[in-house]
Parts: C-alpha cells; sequence; structure tokens
C-alpha cells in the first residue's frame, strides 16, 4: 500500500511541475503515464488482497460416545465433529466423513481420519472389517445418511473431492442408517444375512446356518463372539451417531479411543523429509540404512523442473486453481495436519 501511494504521489508531483512549468506535450505524456501506472498498480494490489492468505487454519477434534458402558461384542456408536478454529477456509480431502465404508482403507493405510484403540490389556485394538462385513459383504448392514438416501462413493473421485469448513464452521460424521436389505443375485450372488419379510423356512435356516457360521469365525480369529442381533428384527439405529464398524471389544475393561485426522502420507511429497515420514507410516516401521540411501539419491537427482511440477501436483491435489499457485505461499499452501481428538473411554461389561 505504502508503495502505491509513493507512486501516486510523485506521478501528480510530476503533472504539476508540467503545469507550472508549462510544457503541454511532456503534461500529456506524463498524465498517460500516471494513469498506465496507476491501473497497472491497482491491478497488483487487487491480486494481492483479494488472495491475501488469512491467518492460519486450525482444526478441531471432538469425539463423543452415545454412551459410556457398552456389552461385550456390542460396536459401541459414536458422534465425531471436526471444526475450523482459524481465520480461513479449510479444505478436507476425506471421504469418510460421508460414508463410514472409508475407514477400513484410511485404517489400513494409517492416514487421513482413522481411530486409535488402546484394550485393557494396554495393547492397540485393530480393526478387521473383513471379518465383520463377511467375505461378500453379507453382514454389511449399515450406510449413512446422505439427504434421506444412503451414501453411495465406489471411490474418493465420485461424489467427493474436498469438503470445505468455513472458519467458526463444523463438519459433523454423517449419521448411520441401516443400508436397505440386498436381493439373492445381488453383491456376488449372496444378498445379505437379514432374513427379509416372507421368508421361506429354507432361507430362514440358511441365514441362521450363516450367522452361527459367522459365531464360529469370530471365536477363532477375534477370541470371542459378537453380540448377538436378531436376523429377524429390524436394525436400531442411534438418531445423530455413527456405529463404529470394524472393531471387535472381545474382553470386558475399560478401553481408550481417540480419533485422528492425518495428512502426512496422503499429499505429494515435496521434500525428502516427507517422503521419509510417509514410507515410514505406510511400511508401519523404521526404514533401513539402505531404503533411506535410495530416497536421498532419488531426491538428489531431481531437476528443479521435478520439483516444480510436485509443487503443482500437491496443490491440484488441495484444490487450488492453477492461476493463483504462484502468489501462495509454501507454508500456508502444503501444511500437512495431524490433529487428535479428545481421549473417551468405554467400559465393556459382559
Amino acid at each position: 500500500m505504502t508503495s502505491a501511494i509513493t507512486f501516486v504521489g510523485f506521478a501528480i508531483a510530476a503533472v504539476l511541475t508540467a503545469v507550472l512549468l508549462g510544457r503541454r506535450k511532456t503534461l500529456i505524456a506524463l498524465a498517460a503515464a500516471a494513469c498506465l501506472g496507476a491501473v497497472v498498480t491497482a491491478g497488483i494490489l487487487t491480486r494481492r488482497t483479494y488472495f491475501k492468505l488469512l491467518p492460519e487454519g486450525k482444526l478441531q477434534l471432538t469425539l463423543q460416545l452415545a454412551r459410556r458402558q457398552w456389552h461385550v461384542g456390542e460396536a459401541p456408536w459414536y458422534l465425531l465433529q471436526m471444526k475450523n478454529v482459524g481465520g480461513k477456509q479449510l479444505k478436507i480431502f476425506d471421504a469418510f466423513w460421508v460414508d463410514q465404508r472409508f475407514l477400513n482403507e484410511n485404517s489400513s493405510r494409517k492416514r487421513l481420519t482413522r481411530f486409535e484403540i488402546i484394550n485393557p490389556d494396554g495393547k492397540t485394538l485393530e480393526p478387521n472389517f473383513r471379518l465383520e462385513w463377511g467375505y461378500h459383504n453379507e453382514f454389511r448392514f449399515w450406510a449413512n445418511d446422505c439427504g434421506g438416501s444412503p451414501c453411495e462413493f465406489k471411490d474418493r473421485k465420485e461424489g467427493v473431492d474436498v469438503l470445505k469448513i468455513e472458519p467458526g464452521k463444523t463438519l459433523t460424521a454423517n449419521p448411520t442408517i441401516v443400508a436397505p436389505l440386498r436381493k439373492r443375485g445381488e453383491r456376488w450372488g449372496l444378498g445379505d444375512a437379514r432374513i427379509k419379510p416372507g421368508a421361506t423356512s429354507e432361507e430362514i435356516s440358511s441365514i441362521k446356518k450363516l450367522w452361527r457360521l459367522r459365531g464360529k469365525y469370530y471365536q477363532e480369529f477375534a477370541g470371542g463372539k459378537p453380540y448377538q442381533l436378531d436376523p429377524e428384527k429390524p436394525l436400531q439405529t442411534v438418531a445423530g451417531f455413527r456405529v463404529l464398524e470394524g472393531y471387535f471389544f472381545g474382553k470386558p475393561g475399560i478401553y481408550r479411543m481417540r480419533a485422528i485426522y492425518d495428512t502426512r502420507s496422503w499429499f505429494t511429497p515435496i521434500t525428502e523429509q516427507e517422503e521419509v515420514a510417509q514410507q515410514r507410516d505406510e511400511k508401519r516401521r523404521e526404514l533401513s540404512a539402505s531404503e533411506l540411501g535410495e530416497i536421498s539419491k532419488k531426491w538428489r537427482s531431481m531437476t528443479p523442473r521435478d520439483l516444480r511440477q510436485r509443487r503443482n501436483d500437491r496443490m491440484e491435489e488441495q484444490g487450488h486453481s492453477k492461476w493463483n499457485r504462484a502468489i501462495i505461499k509454501d507454508d500456508d499452501i502444503f501444511k500437512e495436519w495431524f490433529v487428535e481428538s479428545n481421549p473417551v473411554e468405554i467400559e465393556v461389561v459382559p
């Protein structure tokens, strides 16, 4: 702003000087130059002001349970919210907030929104979605509410790319609803393990056998049986909450749970340190000296053009248009998030 005032001051002084000296041609030239300079300066200032980054954004995760106490094998219900407590709009790149099935992918890759649960023995409770859903998803009974109908996204590029949170606003994970009954012949021909109205005695017998087999698998691979749902009765939801799928609470005691939002292994790495951190997270161990050497060799061989391309890829992943990328500082646009929620306790009783 100061430079603009200085420029205008010099222009006015030059014009007044020319008027006093009576040099008309000089006056005209100076006036034209002043107008041109003013237009250019105004354009630069407008562009910088319009795209000026506001104070750094901050995220706050809040986790709440529908109740504290649950039975062995019962799935808890939770409410997860993310609030923008900063001064600028934030973009969230995670379909989990719309469709809870993405928790499976997030958990297996240790990225974006996921949960960390510590069992009564102090060990991490790992999820097993294949065990809960069944080999052909015949026990996948839940969906999420997308405006009165179930959310149905095949991948991150279909339906959910960026979820925007304005300053002071809160994003709430879509609540769980009961998924529609699937007919036999859908989903590899198995349908689902709920007994449909009007089912024949043969169908009821077959489905109950499937439930007994499920209990056997749980006993073998998880050390206990799931909390028994009645395949003949409608499923019950908790209004506004989500059911926690994939985690089996197989023994009594106190479990400690927290939510995590972590983008460190999601975006294209733009530094050697970022790539080391990503590979460490993906492999779930410290990298060997040879692995670190390979990464270092790769980054030393990169040209300035390679680094610019990585920068552009990163910005494209974060939803920034091409023409304003050059004026956004790396420290602002390349921020990686690692946010933890408040811890909650889950009391599991027999």
